[in-house]
């Protein structure tokens, strides 16, 4: 777990994609002992697209079926517990939010205390660096860190004020340096870290083309506990509460979205070719009992007209035979008659 190391492997990996596959894709590290095993996870209807679509029906049905086969495996891996998802939705209103944001205090313009503030939330730390959306347009980032969300017995202090994307993050040695400190002392065995729309899913402007960095942390059941337990504030023990499950399994939403957008039509339309091929095989049947029905009746006509070209040879050869018997059994007579005389 070098942290150089773990730096050139995502550089290298993320370098690694052809323009095609990077609509939608996220990074996963586990970490096993003192080894790091990288995964890059790709949006599947865009490997299936790219991979394994063909016009040829043979390999088009090799692709249903290694895309089906890939579903089932997932689904049978993944734990029933591992299934319960926590969604935020950002539509509800503001007020049913964790937190809410004084909507003056980002320009300055907030006249009262933290303390004094009816609104909930004026964090220290908020990025205002310009960023570029995917029109065109410069935008402030706005990232911030609620100060109802940080856990301070879980803070390792002050942080530099600077922006990142989750592509530079994961090519700085520092983050490394810091994320494996904070595996001493969280104890979590995973992240993931999404970029492209799975990046920008859950952001409230539709337009932006990438978020300030930030990863998931993924933990195990004993460990999430221990961690709970080291939070005094009862109202961030809340908030650590209802995430006791680990939101949506990305590679179960992975089977849900390749097969509802590719998997299925597909099938449906290999369906249909298998009926279509199915009926010209039955016609051809068809034709072929037709055919073999007049070439019986064919054969049974020549049958009987040998039939009876037969029986009147027999009959020819016995009337034959008997009549050159009976001439044969006169001309003994005489010759019998003859030699009594003598």
């Amino acid at each position: 777990l070098d942290p150089s190391k773990l730096a050139e492997a995502s550089n290298r990996l993320l370098s690694c994609l052809t323009p095609k596959l990077k609509q939608s894709y996220h990074l996963v590290v586990s970490f096993s002992e003192e080894k790091a095993r990288f995964q890059i996870c790709l949006d599947t209807s865009l490997w299936f697209n790219v991979y394994l679509q063909n016009q040829k029906m043979y390999d088009f049905t090799k692709a249903i079926n290694v895309a089906r086969q890939y579903i089932t495996n997932t689904r049978l891996k993944v734990s029933p517990e591992d299934e319960a998802p926590f969604i935020v939705d950002y539509k509800e209103t503001e007020k049913d939010k964790a937190f809410v944001l004084c909507p003056y205090f980002p320009t300055g313009k907030c006249k009262n205390s933290k303390e004094m503030c009816y609104l909930d939330d004026h964090p220290d730390i908020i990025c205002k660096v310009d960023v570029v959306t995917r029109d065109g347009r410069q935008t402030k980032c706005n990232f911030y860190f609620a100060i109802k969300l940080i856990v301070n017995e879980l803070s390792n202090g002050d942080r530099k004020h600077k922006h990142y994307t989750n592509k530079t993050l994961v090519q700085h040695k520092p983050f490394w340096d810091d994320l494996l400190s904070k595996r001493q002392k969280l104890d979590f065995y995973s992240i993931a870290i999404n970029y492209g729309l799975w990046e920008t899913g859950q952001s409230q402007n539709k337009y932006a083309q990438e978020c300030h960095a930030h990863i998931h942390l993924y933990f195990t059941a004993n460990a999430w506990n221990k961690v709970k337990k080291r939070i005094s504030d009862p109202d961030v023990l809340l908030k650590f509460n209802v995430r006791d499950f680990s939101g949506l399994n990305y590679l179960l939403q992975d089977c849900a979205e390749l097969e509802d957008k590719k998997l299925r039509p597909a099938e449906h339309l290999l369906v249909l070719n298998a009926v279509s091929n199915l009926s010209l095989a039955v016609e051809k049947i068809d034709r072929n009992l037709s055919m073999l029905k007049d070439n019986n009746a064919a054969l049974v006509k020549r049958i009987e007209g040998n039939q009876r070209n037969l029986i009147s040879t027999l009959n020819n050869n016995n009337a034959a035979l008997v009549e050159r018997l009976d001439n044969n059994n006169t001309a003994l007579i005489k010759a019998i008659g003859s030699l009594k005389q003598k």
